[in-house]
């Protein structure tokens, strides 16, 4: 008689127990998942070779010496060439003054653009440019300068331009010099060369005594009027001579 018979579901029971997997089995799984957040791709890195594009940008130089005195110049921009900016500067020496600055909104195509210098000196005197531009090259264009010295004696010059070179063009000269005497000049255009253009002229004195003139073209047709009184003729030398 065994004892094994009288409990027949013994080794039911007891076989289980070697059947069931340890359960510190589940550990290499664990190491498994550990390990691959450890060798798992960082995420990549930030580009720090892309620069900041700067909105405002100012500059302030200044400097003595190197023959040309005292210099100073300075300058800011708001937006690039497409936006706000100045810059201005000036010197001083031995021989004057001289500034100039310019300015400008927008680009040079489709904004407003202006510039002016001065000086006064010994040499030169004292004379100005300025200018001032418009929607770029068949826009607004007006520009003026004068001078003042004891050589060159009083002058201005101005112009004024609108739809570029095939548009309006006005333009005034005059002067007043011991050598060049007193004289004006004018005229205005239309078209260019071959559109439609008028002038007038006068002068008096510098050699060249008294005269007035006034001329005008229509296409490849000119004509002039006017007269002169006294002045130096320039004859032809004999080509027997």
């Amino acid at each position: 008689m065994t004892y094994g018979n009288g409990y027949p579901n013994h080794q039911y029971h007891q076989q289980p127990v070697y059947l069931y997997t340890p359960r510190y089995i589940q550990y290499p799984y664990c190491h498994y998942f550990h390990h691959r957040s450890e060798v798992s791709p960082t995420s990549p890195p930030q580009n720090t070779q892309n620069p900041k594009q700067h909105i405002v940008n100012g500059q302030l130089n200044a400097s003595v010496g190197s023959g040309q005195g005292v210099t100073v110049k300075t300058g800011a921009d708001i937006g690039g060439k497409h936006g706000v900016g100045f810059n201005a500067g000036g010197n001083l020496n031995y021989n004057g003054v001289g500034t100039h600055a310019d300015a400008h909104l927008g680009s040079e195509q489709y904004g407003i653009h202006a510039q002016g210098n001065a000086h006064l000196d010994s040499s030169q005197g004292f004379g100005f440019n300025t200018e001032a531009q418009a929607l770029g090259q068949y826009g607004i264009n007006a520009q003026a300068n004068s001078h003042l010295s004891i050589g060159q004696g009083v002058g201005f010059n101005t112009g004024a331009q609108l739809g570029g070179q095939y548009g309006l063009n006005a333009n005034a000269e005059g002067h007043l010099s011991q050598s060049q005497g007193a004289g004006f000049n004018t005229g205005l255009h239309l078209g260019g060369d071959n559109g439609v253009g008028a002038q007038a002229k006068a002068q008096f004195g510098g050699g060249q005594g008294a005269g007035l003139g006034i001329n005008g073209h229509f296409g490849k047709y000119n004509g002039e009027l006017g007269f002169n009184l006294g002045g130096k003729i320039n004859e032809p030398k004999d080509s027997a001579e």
